[in-house]
């Protein structure tokens, strides 16, 4: 029997990336393509598609080079949410129980239907996730085969704006393809980037993006709460041409030599940044003016956060297991070091240790969490049923769109040179 393949999609404020892996029989997940390339300009804030037309002609390039790199026909995919309205609420439900039978999934099954069911003004209900239940007034954590006259579930739900799925279903159904599900990032992300241990002691996952950063809260095995904050990577960026720098500079900066704290460096160098304008001399930076403009925009997302903590009635001394962090930005260096001087929390960076096979391993970046998160939820095989297809993808296995290693290479290697000076 031939394995699954699982299709993921990532909508980014900066890129839009496709992945396509299967699931091996020891549980290790096998990498077998990746797609990426820069959001069209303007079409993504916040996660929020605000330009639907210029996604899916994107969404639809990048499937079908995906198509010819694994030599299958795609039909559908699955998608992360992480847009800045989406947010959590509690809701419960009650259900008289026969007490001549036991309980059983299907009731389960339809008691979470009749929650997702749950008009909420303005907002769309993403996602029902089940959490404690009370049988005849006892908790129970699993009911199933009980017996009992009330059961009483208890759910997190995620909700958003209703364009947030509007625009995502206008651009998917442009694309050609179909979306099999949408789920909220940190789901997918903690698969393989939380044990079970630390979802039940309490922690925080936060995903560090370029438009935004997330913010999940586990205790109990459960998601307790989530929220987006409306910044991220790309607002650091914006930050730095303050600089009197171009924005893609300003970006290789804080890639290449950007730093969370000011404190930390200690040695202060000076980057010369060509100006590409004849008769302009290069911009001098220096590594400390950077840090302190990096720091002061990450102290104010983490500040966010810290009141974000505070709604939830979580604090530090429920989450035992303290923070894992993930996302582009995440790779910042200092930032694990400042994040535990403002949340008063340890803090760890996010990875698929043991999750993907040895070939697969080079995919395992902070970028690439929530693909990779999604190809551990996927259930459904995403490709084309038909084994003989009138035509195969005719695109080039080269194309202009790098691929993953080349990309990793020649990220800094255009006309705009970046050198330091002493």
């Amino acid at each position: 029997m031939n394995p699954k393949i699982i299709v993921a999609v990532d909508f980014g404020t900066s890129k839009i990336a496709v992945m396509a892996g299967e699931k091996n029989a020891d549980g290790t997940l096998k990498i077998l393509g990746m797609e990426s390339a820069p959001t069209p300009a303007d079409s993504i804030h916040s996660g929020l598609i605000i330009k639907p037309a210029d996604v899916s002609g994107k969404l639809n390039m990048l499937l079908k080079l995906l198509e010819n790199r694994i030599q299958k026909q795609i039909s559908k995919f699955y998608i992360s949410l992480n847009a800045r309205s989406l947010r959590t609420c509690k809701a419960s439900i009650t259900n008289a129980i026969n007490p001549a039978n036991e309980i059983d999934q299907t009731i389960l099954d339809k008691m979470q239907e009749n929650v997702s069911q749950t008009e909420i003004s303005n907002r769309h209900i993403l996602n029902v996730y089940p959490q404690e239940y009370q049988l005849d007034m006892e908790p129970i954590k699993d009911p199933i085969n009980s017996i009992g006259s009330q059961l009483i579930g208890n759910y997190v739900i995620t909700i958003g704006k209703t364009e947030v799925l509007d625009n995502i279903t206008k651009c998917v159904e442009r694309s050609g393809y179909v979306a099999e599900e949408k789920i909220i990032t940190p789901v997918a992300s903690s698969l393989g980037l939380l044990s079970e241990t630390e979802k039940e002691l309490g922690c925080i996952l936060l995903d560090f993006g370029a438009g935004t950063t997330s913010l999940s809260i586990f205790k109990d095995g459960y998601l307790r709460d989530f929220a987006v904050i409306p910044f991220g990577g790309k607002h650091i960026t914006n930050d730095l041409k303050s600089l009197k720098i171009r924005e893609c500079d300003a970006e290789k900066l804080k890639v290449l030599k950007g730093n969370a704290k000011e404190s930390e460096i200690k040695k202060n160098i000076k980057i010369q940044v060509p100006s590409n304008i004849e008769g302009i001399d290069p911009q001098i930076v220096s590594s400390k003016e950077m840090a302190t403009i990096i720091e002061a925009r990450l102290r104010e997302i983490l500040n966010l956060i810290r009141e974000q903590i505070k709604k939830s009635g979580y604090d530090a001394d429920q989450l035992g297991a303290g923070i894992v962090i993930t996302g582009g930005t995440s790779q910042l260096s200092g930032l694990d070091t400042l994040t535990t001087e403002v949340l008063g929390m340890n803090v760890r960076q996010g990875a698929y240790t043991n999750i993907l096979e040895k070939e697969s391993e080079k995919y395992d970046i902070p970028e690439h969490a929530s693909l990779i998160g999604l190809l551990l939820y996927g259930t459904s095989d995403c490709t084309s049923s038909k084994e003989n297809r009138s035509q195969k993808p005719k695109l080039p296995r080269k194309s202009i769109f790098k691929r993953f290693g080349e990309e990793m290479v020649n990220m800094f290697g255009d006309e705009s040179r970046i050198e330091e000076t002493k």
